[in-house]
């Protein structure tokens, strides 16, 4: 598919997917050059990565996995968003599905949440 229409069809798949519009938008916008490189190359993985580190910004959820990702605490994030620890280590969870899912949507395959890991 031509980029000139790919980026409407992927925001429109987000969207339906539960994400929210206003977020998708611009973390399209706001990284349209790297996304639009990397689906180029037909490297349709790096540019779902790209568009989740410019989603991080717009959505609390996929913020605080990558902020637990980087080792920060539970307790030290509720005190920095000010919001409990049960609600960090939910929203920190619920991110890492997102990412794994929005990842997946990108190379147009669905992410089985619910699958055994045991390779």
């Amino acid at each position: 598919m031509d980029y000139s229409s790919w980026p409407e069809n992927m925001i429109a798949t987000l969207i339906t997917r539960g994400l929210e519009e206003s977020s998708v938008r611009k973390a399209f916008e706001e990284g349209h050059a790297e996304i639009r490189a990397v689906y180029e190359k037909e490297d349709l993985n790096s540019a779902g990565a790209h568009f989740v580190k410019r989603l991080e910004r717009h959505d609390l959820d996929l913020e605080l996995a990558w902020e637990r990702g980087q080792g920060r605490l539970k307790r030290d994030l509720a005190v920095a968003y000010k919001i409990s620890e049960a609600d960090v280590m939910l929203r920190f969870t619920r991110g890492a599905m997102k990412k794994t899912s929005i990842l997946g949507w990108f190379r147009g395959e669905e992410v089985d949440l619910t699958a055994s890991l045991n390779f």
